[in-house]
């Protein structure tokens, strides 16, 4: 493995290659996030589907809870930053 390789923090299943590129983006953020406000489990990042449409999930690793869940038609619209603050109000979390 080169210097120059990075391992990822979280895991990313079932994802369209943009969805991955742009949660791959804000990987850093989030994972201090969740690490700041006592989530030391592996973040995962997939997606499901159901009659009102696609979403995507954030859950950790070992646990089938999903911490936050955004359906596809807001996950584009939004910047890295509105991303972030969306998620940690969501959970309640400080920064």
């Amino acid at each position: 493995m080169s210097g120059d390789a990075k391992q990822d923090a979280a895991l990313y299943e079932g994802l369209r290659p943009e969805e991955e590129s742009t949660l791959r983006g804000i990987e850093e953020d989030v994972t201090k996030l969740m690490y700041d406000n006592g989530i030391t489990a592996r973040p995962i990042w997939t997606s499901r589907t159901d009659a009102d449409g696609r979403f995507i999930q954030l859950c950790v690793y070992g646990s089938p809870r999903i911490l936050f869940e955004l359906a596809e038609g807001e996950f584009v619209n939004l910047s890295d930053g509105e991303f972030v603050s969306r998620l940690q109000h969501s959970m309640g979390w400080h920064q």
